[in-house]
């Protein structure tokens, strides 16, 4: 954070401009305020870390859901090996064999869209808390952008 990360530069536009004669000419003095804004840093803190959260929860499922595809995998593979002693072709299999191999194909489909889907979760949950964070980031830039500006608008100048 910056200096003023608690602290702002507040100017009233309806203050009126208080002029005084000085050694060097005539010098414009502007009522400047420093104030506390009224914001909740520890909320905004609580909101962040409570997004990570959840971020590494979306991160954890999809890990999960990537050991369940290669242990489905790996138990297609294995069904297949033992297969490929009946013959190279699906007809030539028993029932019993031909069903375990259709369920193993099919327990690969669904855990690559459960993977998926998992994916999308995360990365979803991420972009959020990117967004969140890029807002904060572009606030803080912008405030202090300003109070820049007003210290620099009203360091006592000759005229």
């Amino acid at each position: 954070m910056g200096i003023f990360s608690e602290l702002a530069f507040h100017y009233d536009v309806r203050t009126p401009v208080k002029w005084a004669l000085g050694l060097k000419g005539l010098i414009v003095h502007q009522q400047i305020s420093i104030v506390n804004p009224k914001r909740d840093f520890l909320a905004a803190d609580e909101y962040r870390a409570t997004k990570n959260v959840t971020v590494v929860q979306r991160r954890q499922e999809r890990e999960q859901a990537e050991a369940s595809k290669a242990e489905a995998v790996l138990t297609e593979v294995q069904l297949r090996r033992k297969a490929r002693i009946l013959g190279s072709k699906f007809a030539a299999y028993d029932p019993e064999t031909a069903l375990k191999l259709a369920q193993a194909v099919l327990d690969v489909l669904r855990a690559d869209e459960t993977l998926t889907f998992s994916k999308i979760l995360e990365l979803k949950e991420e972009l959020s808390a990117l967004e969140d964070e890029l807002d904060e980031v572009k606030r803080r830039v912008e405030e202090a952008s300003c109070q820049y500006g007003r210290v620099l608008h009203f360091q006592p100048h000759t005229v």
